[in-house]
């Protein structure tokens, strides 16, 4: 099974009235231009196209500051949506929160896990950030890791890093920040592999 990628062109920022209707009735009005952030202006998804809608009342999704009430937030106050042109609205493309799909594509998971280089002893990952010790020792001894990865060469997490969901050797989710916002979200199971 291959991760799955939400990039950040993928992502809406709902008002929390917005989300709450849109999780109650499946459905909600289209809430330009408080969908993507102002900051980060897009075109309007495609017809059709999956989003993940999150609830920009549950927090801000910096991840630096409150690193589980964001991570937390992500998975929990989340819904994959798609835009109906038709009326104008975004529509539940499925039930149930980011943590549902992550949970069920980790039990669905069979045979060889796609392989990512998660934590190296030097180095960076894949997004170009260098893994932070205090993260590689607290996977290695505890055996997981809900946090931070990986920060940016600078050293300003804001400016970018990286943030997993880590069991044992299987990496559940990374979530990629740069410029202070969400880049892209990778949900796995993939087998997360400490590299030398």
């Amino acid at each position: 099974m291959e991760p799955l990628q939400i990039p950040q062109s993928h992502l809406a920022y709902l008002e929390g009235p917005v989300f709450a209707s849109l999780a109650k009735t499946g459905r909600c009005s289209w809430p330009w231009p408080t969908l993507w952030r102002p900051d980060q202006p897009r075109e309007a998804p495609k017809p059709g196209e999956i989003c993940l809608a999150l609830d920009e009342s549950q927090a801000d999704y910096f991840l630096e500051f409150d690193t589980p009430r964001d991570m937390n937030a992500i998975l929990d106050a989340s819904r994959f949506v798609y835009y109906l042109e038709s009326t104008g609205e975004l529509a539940l493309a499925r039930e149930g929160s980011l943590r549902d799909v992550v949970a069920m594509r980790c039990h669905d998971a069979t045979g060889v896990l796609s392989e990512r280089a998660c934590v190296p002893t030097d180095g960076s990952d894949h997004f170009g950030n260098c893994y932070t010790d205090a993260a590689r020792d607290a996977w290695q001894a505890e055996g997981r890791l809900f946090g931070q990865l990986a920060v940016c060469g600078c050293g300003e997490p804001g400016c970018g890093a990286t943030y997993a969901w880590l069991e044992g050797e299987r990496c559940r989710l990374l979530v990629e920040i740069s410029a202070a916002g969400i880049a892209r979200i990778e949900i796995g199971p993939f087998a997360a592999v400490r590299r030398r």
